[in-house]
């Protein structure tokens, strides 16, 4: 009987892990879609009562597998006992990152008061508004549902790596070390091998990516303030007046290319959101876009540049998706999405393609058979990924 109670567990908090990641996933895709078809707020909603939902599910988690084990402890089920602690330790994680997004907003001078139709107001942990609440959420979920011993909360953290990640990402914000938030939200956890393994398996590197991606687009609601707030460094170091190309800045913001100059384009778009001068210069006959730094302080006051601050929507999609391969006639797969499913995405949804070509070492042009990418745009102008993207991203 216990074994079966144990099986349905299992099955619900898989299942409704899977609903934490649809709803993560959606709220991204979805976020640049008119309030009048979609309400960011409900949106919100859903999230949260799946995440709500599956971290009271799993609140019994050691409890029952204790119990189990002592029922029979070569059953097999020591496994899936650590695949479920590595799930929750993904959950809680996607819980720091969203909760950190709510503060950097609540934070933010710069920006009205965040109002209640903002998503990150609806992410805000119950257990505080401020920084503190991440660690009262672990104690919560974490270290009262478990059997923790005398010095055992510091070997709890450990067995929660991805939390642990999250929460370094915290730190950095906090601190104001935004260049190396950007860095380590680009890098990703680091990976432990075990002992007796040379290498990851298939599995471990499709998990790997597939929490990287819904992480970034936990963050991806705070990205812009991230950035603001890297800006305002800049602002403050460089000379009144002084002039930074347009690339350089798209360098030091984190706005990867997906074609020429997309990236300069997008932080010179950005930097004049902020309220900063932008100029021409004429470079080698060319005409180039500067941004040039000013003493004031940075303040954003129109509402279309304090809507894409509080909301990015889609424009970090390339950040998020990893899409951006830095050469694509080489067998080095630096997308997310290819990691997921062996399949390089592009940001534009028509030049997705089915196949990568390259030039082997001999010199001739030899092709890597990939999954076709039925991607399409549907009637609300909303870019989706192909389904075996979006079900590698979910289970």
């Amino acid at each position: 009987v216990h074994r079966k109670q144990l099986q349905v567990r299992q099955t619900v908090r898989n299942m409704q892990a899977k609903m934490v990641r649809y709803n993560i996933l959606t709220s991204y895709l979805l976020s640049d879609v008119p309030s009048s078809k979609y309400e960011v707020k409900f949106g919100a909603r859903a999230l949260r009562t799946s995440l709500t939902c599956y971290l009271n599910l799993s609140s019994t988690l050691d409890d029952e597998y204790d119990n189990d084990k002592q029922i029979d402890s070569a059953s097999g089920h020591l496994p899936q006992y650590t695949k479920e602690c590595q799930t929750k330790d993904e959950i809680m994680a996607y819980v720091a990152l969203l909760h950190s997004s709510a503060v950097l907003r609540s934070e933010e001078k710069a920006l009205p008061p965040s109002s209640a139709g903002e998503i990150t107001s609806s992410l805000m942990e119950d257990s505080g508004s401020g920084w503190g609440a991440l660690l009262s959420t672990f104690c919560k979920h974490v270290v009262a549902s478990g059997n923790v011993a005398v010095g055992g909360c510091k070997s709890l953290v450990e067995k929660h790596p991805r939390w642990k990640w999250a929460l370094t990402l915290a730190c950095l914000a906090q601190e104001g070390n935004f260049q190396g938030y950007l860095k380590l939200l680009q890098k990703g956890p680091s990976i432990v091998l075990s002992s007796s393994s040379t290498a990851l398996s298939k599995e471990e590197e499709v998990d790997n990516a597939r929490f990287l991606l819904l992480a970034r687009c936990c963050a991806s609601h705070s990205l812009n303030l991230i950035r603001l707030g890297q800006l305002r460094r800049y602002n403050h170091s460089f000379g009144k007046g002084e002039k930074v190309a347009g690339k350089d800045l798209a360098q030091l913001l984190h706005f990867r290319d997906t074609d020429s100059g997309s990236g300069a384009k997008l932080a010179i778009e950005f930097c004049r959101d902020s309220g900063l001068p932008i100029v021409e210069k004429t470079v080698e006959e060319s005409v180039e876009l500067y941004v040039a730094m000013k003493s004031a302080p940075i303040s954003v006051s129109k509402d279309g540049p304090i809507k894409s601050m509080c909301n990015p929507g889609r424009m970090n999609d390339c950040f998020v998706f990893g899409s951006c391969l830095e050469d694509t006639t080489s067998l080095r797969v630096d997308s997310l999405a290819n990691q997921l499913n062996e399949c390089v995405i592009q940001q534009r949804v028509e030049d997705w393609e089915d196949n990568v070509k390259y030039d082997d070492a001999e010199g001739s042009c030899s092709s890597i058979n990939l999954f076709k990418i039925e991607a399409r745009v549907d009637e609300d102008g909303v870019a989706i990924p192909s389904s075996q993207i979006i079900r590698a991203l979910v289970e």
